[in-house]
């Protein structure tokens, strides 16, 4: 029997840019948002009166300010993507949506863009910086902001910001699994100042929306792609009364843990004691497969999955990206109804209203034995 998880067309695969060699060919696709005029996105002269225009464009530390003018606003947002493009050289077309947010009573509109190069870079969160309407001949100005630093330094700059100061700590509330993941930690380094005289805490907390995960600490929220998600999460964590999962090839030998799409496999799985067990698919677009449940474990006594021969299919969530789910086993004394964790499960999807957060405190403090595996699957 073979199982393949899931076959969903979506993601990007990111393939970092070549960042020193002009691409022209970005000035000929750029059309997402309409066909680009014949002379390319060349700009206007920077020294018109528009103030959207008369900062000098060019990276500082990793903050790109591209600049665009147009016969509209879809012109002028056209040439702003070719001036980031062509200071990263990359090729750009986009799709975007308008998001308005409200911050400190002023609003400030985001294009969430996501701008594809042929060597398959993505860029996200581009920031409108200025837009000018003012210009009498009826032309539009604006500027573009993508910023291309590390997640935990963008965010970590906003709370000193909005806080005013450094905390000498970073108090972090939540799962252990959320406060201790690598994002977490590298977050700290950026906020925490050990001069500090204060101690900061806030909640951290971990949805995944009809948009994509969502973490929220700080009153800042961080979207996440899905391939982001170990990122934000350290499983291992949730790992304690020796309980052994393992990947197996059919042969019987172990499987590495990051395996080629279509690779059958099984799981073998050792307890340290007697009770029911469970297995469960927790994946990175936020579905969640029962796998089994209350399974008859003897202690020290290993069980195959699937049982009588059967075999586990890897799968990709999308084409050429990498897909890395969790796979949890667990040793109850109870059935999984009769615990504290079966309510949640039931629902099949974790994530929203804070379910996510209460399954990981449900297992850290469950009664019974977890083993956690992080099983990446890679296009070949």
């Amino acid at each position: 029997m073979a199982i393949n998880f899931r076959q969903s067309v979506k993601g990007i695969r990111i393939v970092k840019p070549a960042l020193h060699s002009v691409i022209v060919a970005c000035l000929i696709t750029l059309g997402c948002a309409g066909a680009p005029d014949t002379d390319g996105p060349q700009q206007l002269p920077r020294t018109l009166s528009s103030h959207c225009l008369t900062v000098t464009t060019g990276s500082t530390s990793g903050i790109y300010r591209g600049i665009g003018s147009g016969k509209d606003l879809p012109e002028a947002r056209r040439r702003a993507y070719a001036d980031i493009a062509e200071q990263l050289s990359v090729l750009v077309h986009s799709d975007s949506e308008i998001q308005t947010l409200k911050q400190n009573r002023t609003v400030s509109t985001d294009w969430n863009e996501r701008i594809h190069s042929l060597a398959t870079a993505t860029l996200d969160d581009l920031q409108l910086d200025c837009l000018d309407k003012s210009d009498p001949s009826g032309r539009v100005h604006l500027a573009l902001l993508y910023d291309a630093r590390p997640l935990h330094v963008r965010y970590g700059e906003r709370i000193v910001e909005l806080l005013g100061y450094q905390p000498h700590t970073l108090n972090l509330v939540g799962a252990v699994a959320l406060t201790s993941s690598p994002f977490a930690e590298d977050l700290r380094k950026v906020v925490e100042n050990p001069l500090g005289k204060e101690e900061f805490s806030s909640d951290i907390i971990l949805e995944h929306t009809a948009n994509g995960w969502n973490l929220y600490v700080a009153e800042q929220v961080i979207p996440l792609k899905d391939e982001q998600l170990p990122y934000a999460i350290n499983w291992q964590t949730l790992n304690r009364h020796k309980l052994s999962l393992i990947p197996q090839l059919i042969s019987g030998k172990r499987l590495p843990l990051q395996i080629p799409p279509a690779t059958e496999y099984r799981w073998e799985v050792t307890a340290n004691n007697t009770g029911y067990l469970h297995l469960i698919g927790f994946y990175q677009d936020g579905q969640l497969d029962i796998l089994r449940q209350d399974l008859s474990i003897r202690r020290a006594t290993p069980l195959i999955i699937p049982e009588q021969g059967g075999v586990l299919e890897a799968g990709l969530i999308a084409p050429d990206t990498l897909t890395t789910d969790s796979y949890i086993a667990l040793v109850t004394d109870q059935p999984l109804s009769e615990t504290p964790l079966g309510s949640l499960l039931e629902r099949g999807r974790l994530g929203a209203n804070g379910s996510l957060n209460r399954f990981f405190l449900t297992l850290e403090n469950l009664h019974g034995a977890v083993g956690v595996v992080n099983l990446a699957v890679a296009p070949e």
